[in-house]
């Protein structure tokens, strides 16, 4: 009887302690995240439990919208010997503040990343994924549903009411009225039993300018009259150029139009799960040339290249890529040029000789053409290029030193030369079949002469025909 019970008992230990290990990891959940500003980042771990659980051997991965495989954000060393208390929070953050428990100098997040923490056997523990946190928000789980309010690190997470909360103390309902592309719905307060109006409203993030072929940034802030945003639903995008797209949560992309005019962008967004629309929000968007030309090369002692931004907006050709003769050369991330203005690439930076710069390319990072040189449209009468009707009078002339050759000019130098060279060509072949035709000539008159047997000037003439007078 005594064996039995022992056996009941170790049985009885192995089935508390396989289930106390497996709550204790189930208990560990991420509950707030925060990525800007870059010094307020953190992560924030809570324990579910009444009783203090540690993390020792635990760890937490990050993976891009774009990435395949997850990779380390806070490894094992940092959870070594630490612990969170019953119903607390552990707050992991990039810099020292009141509410910091694990400090992290590397701390890498962005928009559109998913978490992943794990235990020490390598379980995942929890898991999230998030899409765009505006600035000064974090993305936070509150009654079991993932919500974008005010940070709340260390503390209990709580939906933020804004300017809400002012107008419920003095009436119950929103009285201001919506605009014709937002959706009113009636929810209840979480502060009350009352219902009350909450307005939710699609804002399209983007500049109203873009440019031919190149990629043109855009995103979107869903968002309501209590302040709370939202990047899960359906978003359903029109360009206007017979182009759309629809993605399931927030996010910035890039669309690239391809020609000159004026397109409406639209939004729809609807509520995941729900078939009508919630809010919507359309913008203009006036599509230019992008204005970006060479304007000069060096010389053959001093060559290089040098860009000009002939549009009223700063362009960021970065990734842009200069083909030469037989060389490439790409555009450093980061470069900029201003409205009317220059830059110069030296030679020593691009690695063109002046032979590459008789011809020269160039495209955006997306391999697009969208100037040449020299340029097809090019007229000397109007000291510039031309695209349409429109005149570029460059703005630089200090900067026309006589090192700096402009290869239109030169090209029609050359025309020019070659219109000379080839008239003394045709004279000189011309002389030459002429000289050709003598010869030829008297050579087969020679021949008929020697070969004529009626020739009676040569039957005639005989040496005793000839006196040598003294």
């Amino acid at each position: 009887m005594v064996i039995l019970m022992k056996k009941h008992y170790i049985l009885l230990s192995f089935i508390v302690f396989f289930l106390f290990t497996h709550k204790v990891n189930a208990d560990i959940l991420i509950n707030e995240i925060q990525i800007s500003p870059i010094e307020e980042r953190f992560i924030e771990l809570y324990n579910t439990d009444s009783y203090s659980i540690s993390l020792t051997g635990y760890y937490l991965q990050r993976k891009t919208d774009t990435g395949t495989s997850f990779g380390s954000l806070v490894s094992k060393t940092y959870f070594d010997g630490t612990e969170i208390k019953g119903n607390s929070y552990l707050v992991i953050a990039k810099a020292s503040n009141s509410y910091s428990d694990i400090i992290l100098d590397n701390f890498t997040l962005t928009d559109s990343n998913t978490l992943q923490l794990k235990n020490p056997s390598g379980e995942i523990v929890d898991i999230v994924e998030f899409g765009i946190i505006p600035e000064s928000k974090s993305y936070q789980k509150l009654n079991n549903n993932w919500i974008i309010s005010n940070p709340t690190p260390g503390k209990e997470n709580e939906e933020t009411n804004n300017d809400a909360d002012t107008n419920e103390s003095n009436n119950d309902e929103d009285n201001s009225t919506p605009s014709s592309d937002t959706v009113i719905n009636k929810s209840k307060s979480s502060h009350n039993n009352e219902p009350k109006i909450v307005v939710t409203k699609a804002n399209i993030v983007t500049e109203t300018t873009a440019f031919v072929g190149l990629s043109h940034p855009i995103t979107s802030v869903i968002s309501n009259n209590r302040g709370i945003t939202s990047n899960i639903g359906k978003f359903v995008w029109s360009f206007g150029d017979g182009e759309g797209r629809v993605d399931n949560e927030l996010k910035k992309f890039d669309h690239i139009y391809e020609y000159k005019g004026e397109y409406v962008l639209t939004l729809s967004y609807y509520k995941k799960g729900k078939e009508e629309v919630e809010a919507k929000d359309k913008v203009t968007i006036k599509v230019i040339d992008p204005g970006i030309y060479i304007n000069s090369v060096g010389s053959a002692t001093n060559s290089y290249i040098e860009l000009i931004n002939k549009s009223t907006k700063e362009m960021d050709i970065s990734g842009f890529i200069i083909s030469g003769m037989s060389k490439n050369f790409i555009i450093p991330y980061g470069t900029i040029i201003l409205p009317n203005k220059t830059v110069k690439i030296s030679s020593k930076k691009s690695g063109f000789s002046f032979y590459n710069l008789s011809k020269i390319i160039i495209k955006n990072k997306n391999g697009e053409v969208i100037s040449t040189y020299p340029n097809k449209n090019y007229s000397s009468s109007n000291n510039g290029y031309t695209t349409g009707t429109n005149k570029n009078n460059f703005n630089n002339k200090e900067d026309e030193e006589n090192d700096i050759l402009d290869l239109n000019d030169n090209l029609e130098a050359s025309a020019g030369k070659s219109k000379l060279n080839l008239s003394i060509n045709y004279y000189i072949l011309v002389f030459i079949f002429i000289i050709g035709v003598g010869v030829v000539s008297v050579f087969l008159l020679r021949k008929n002469i020697k070969n004529n047997p009626d020739n009676e000037l040569e039957n005639q003439i005989t040496s005793d025909n000839i006196k040598i007078l003294e």
